[in-house]
């Protein structure tokens, strides 16, 4: 069983709702102010999502990533539908919708909606100087910058990354990625926003 929104059984939806009244009733205690939604997955409930779709990953990885809040908000959404043109967990996501809206709903900040046009935004990084929350580009269909994910350490990235499939990790050192990978861009809120 993913975590994923469009699988979410009815009867544990009747029980969330039963949750939610009760959360909201006894005065939102753990409500996040900012651009954050106060829903945030656990780096054990990530491995288990993970694991139900055969990905193994270093609990390490997720800890850091965890504390990182826009690999976090794009973590959480872990198992959502691909679709093309996606920008939100009920549509589901595309590779540059699942950056965007973790880059809006974590920093505050509105990334261009295209993963072409997002591989302009931020400073340029080799690959060899990655770090947690890096943009990571690859030629998936063509055109250089076609996809594009999130950095998380050790080559693995979270991503959406195609029709029929979810959001999900990949390593960039699988033959596939690595043969289409064309370069990463850092985002910096500031750098963004004064442009």
């Amino acid at each position: 069983m993913t975590l994923g929104y469009k699988k979410i059984q009815k009867p544990f939806l009747h029980v969330a709702h039963v949750a939610l009244l009760c959360w909201v009733l006894t005065g939102c205690s753990g409500l996040q102010t900012g651009t954050e939604t106060s829903f945030s997955l656990t780096p054990n409930e990530w491995s288990v999502a993970l694991a139900d779709q055969g990905v193994t990953i270093n609990p390490v990885i997720l800890v850091a990533a965890s504390n990182h809040p826009f690999s976090r908000r794009a973590l959480d959404q872990l198992g959502i539908q691909y679709r093309w043109g996606g920008v939100t967990p009920q549509t589901g996501f595309d590779c540059s919708g699942l950056v965007y809206f973790s880059a809006s709903e974590s920093m505050g900040i509105k990334l261009p909606r295209r993963s072409v046009d997002q591989a302009r935004k931020g400073k340029v990084i080799k690959k060899n100087e990655l770090v947690l929350g890096d943009l990571v580009f690859f030629n998936t269909r063509g055109p250089k910058n076609s996809h594009v994910g999130i950095y998380l350490g050790e080559n693995l990235f979270v991503h959406a990354p195609s029709r029929n499939g979810v959001v999900t990790v990949a390593d960039m050192t699988n033959k596939y990625w690595s043969r289409r990978y064309n370069g990463a861009r850092r985002i910096a809120p500031l750098e963004i926003a004064s442009r």
